[in-house]
């Protein structure tokens, strides 16, 4: 199963993990809208828990 959301920049992939309790994920930015950020300091985090 893939469950995948678009956002402003690129798109999130959830991918079934190996188990029933765990989940994989990609995201695969895209490169053309990504370039508009350009304009300044970009800072990006991503917290997992």
């Amino acid at each position: 199963m893939v469950t995948e959301v678009v956002g402003t920049y690129g798109t999130l992939k959830l991918i079934a993990g190996d188990t029933a309790d765990t989940v994989k994920w990609e995201y695969v930015i895209d490169q053309s809208k990504a370039d508009s950020l350009n304009d300044g300091p970009v800072n990006e985090s991503l917290i997992s828990t």
